[in-house]
């Protein structure tokens, strides 16, 4: 009885065919792994946007009266029920909204506070203001906010081709106060 073994060929073949497979599986997890940091990096800029409306929206709707010195800040004076005072919205002109209880000043240093974190840009969208002060026909005041957040993430920053619309979320609103 002759012991057979594999031939050259056979190993080769063999040998191509595995690393083939091997090379599929590998294109596969990255891709995976890259859609699971986009859609991480996306859902932050949507909770970053989602905090800051909702924060400003709980301001305006409980305020006694509104004003607006320019269009990167609104000054919000709170009714009497909620405390009175007044709250400020900075937008800093380069990444971020800046929130100051702190007598209604326009800021950006201490006691102001930053609206998002550090791995999230705050960005004016559409060439629009940030804040903009409206009054209807009945002589109500609402405020339109527009802006958009981005968040910053190094591992999708250095893509051969980054999508940076994958991870912006934009705001675009108009909030009312509540009737007093």
């Amino acid at each position: 009885m002759k012991d057979r073994g594999f031939t050259i060929i056979e190993l080769v073949i063999t040998t191509a065919l595995l690393s083939s497979a091997l090379l599929v599986f590998a294109m596969i997890f990255i891709s995976i792994t890259r859609l699971q940091t986009k859609t991480a990096a996306s859902r932050s800029a949507q909770e970053t946007g989602r905090y800051i409306l909702e924060q400003m929206a709980r301001d305006i709707r409980s305020s006694a009266a509104i004003s607006n010195p320019s269009t990167d800040c609104l000054i919000i004076t709170a009714d009497n029920q909620t405390g009175g005072g007044q709250i400020a919205y900075k937008y800093d002109g380069t990444t971020m909204i800046w929130r100051n209880t702190a007598g209604g000043v326009c800021t950006t240093s201490s006691p102001a506070v930053s609206m998002a974190d550090s791995n999230s840009r705050v960005l004016t969208s559409f060439g629009a203001p940030i804040f903009k002060l409206l009054t209807s026909s009945a002589g109500k005041p609402s405020v339109s906010v527009h802006f958009t957040v981005k968040q910053s993430d190094v591992t999708l920053d250095a893509l051969p081709v980054p999508d940076p619309y994958a991870y912006a979320y934009n705001i675009d609103t108009l909030i009312t106060p509540r009737e007093q």
